[in-house]
């Protein structure tokens, strides 16, 4: 997804006919800013562009997540234990007692 050089449409010209410029960005597999006077108004991608990039931010943030819960772990003076899923199944059926304090 990278390009050295810029794309660029009018925003006049986006108005007039939007899907050419989705159309660019697909092709050029690059987003296409949407120039108004000197400034950028809004920048398009595609949506096969967008998935990716979603996909992508979700796979860091699993990744962060991971990493934050491995060095909360690490940092931490607590044990874990694991529990294998016939342990875990006999637990799931545990009633708690209501008049336990």
């Amino acid at each position: 997804m990278e390009n050295s050089e810029r794309i660029t449409i009018d925003i006049a010209e986006f108005q007039k006919d939007p899907e050419n410029a989705f159309k660019t960005a697909e092709k050029e597999q690059s987003v296409v800013h949407v120039i108004d006077g000197d400034t950028v108004a809004g920048v398009l991608m595609s949506k096969a562009q967008y998935e990716f990039a979603r996909d992508e931010i979700e796979s860091l943030y699993d990744v962060i997540d991971e990493l934050t819960v491995n060095e909360n772990l690490a940092n931490s003076d607590e044990k874990t234990f694991s529990v294998d899923d016939a342990a875990y199944e006999k637990i799931k059926e545990l009633q708690l007692d209501e008049d336990w304090e």
